[in-house]
């Protein structure tokens, strides 16, 4: 009968000892305000060979502003794009209507970055972007843009 009773008491502290499951609390930093463009490293790739890295500096009147209403405005260079956005998890898709900037029109597009870190004042977002040249070569650019409040 002990047996049992430690056979049983056993039991229940095996199973009172499993590890929790629970989710973790995502942050509550999210995108919404005016980032400013501090630096950015575009890769250009032929066939998976490295052919450029440019590296780019900016000045604090180049920026991207997220609305918290899913709209938003880059600024480069003085040259405005309006754009609408969305986020799923640490994935932004941009939304870009057609537009005429510059006396240039741009037809509607779209693009999806990866938010590789965000905190209150700094925010650092990845592009991935592979295709066919003309040739048939096979292209691939990537760049991580970094911004601060």
């Amino acid at each position: 009968m002990n047996k049992l009773l430690l056979l049983v008491l056993a039991v229940i502290l095996f199973v009172g000892c499993t590890k929790n499951n629970a989710p973790v609390p995502q942050s509550s930093v999210s995108v919404v305000g005016k980032w400013y463009f501090t630096t950015d490293t575009l890769n250009e790739y032929t066939n998976g060979t490295l052919q450029h890295s440019v590296p780019k500096s900016y000045n604090r009147t180049d920026y991207t502003q997220f609305n918290s209403d899913g709209t938003g405005e880059e600024n480069d260079s003085s040259i405005v794009t309006n754009f609408t956005y969305t986020v799923s998890g640490k994935t932004i898709t941009l939304n870009y209507p057609a537009q005429t900037i510059d006396g240039s029109s741009y037809p509607q597009s779209s693009e999806t970055t990866t938010i590789r870190s965000v905190t209150a004042n700094n925010l650092v977002l990845f592009f991935d972007d592979s295709f066919t040249n003309g040739d048939g070569s096979t292209g691939r650019d990537t760049e991580a843009e970094y911004f601060s409040k």
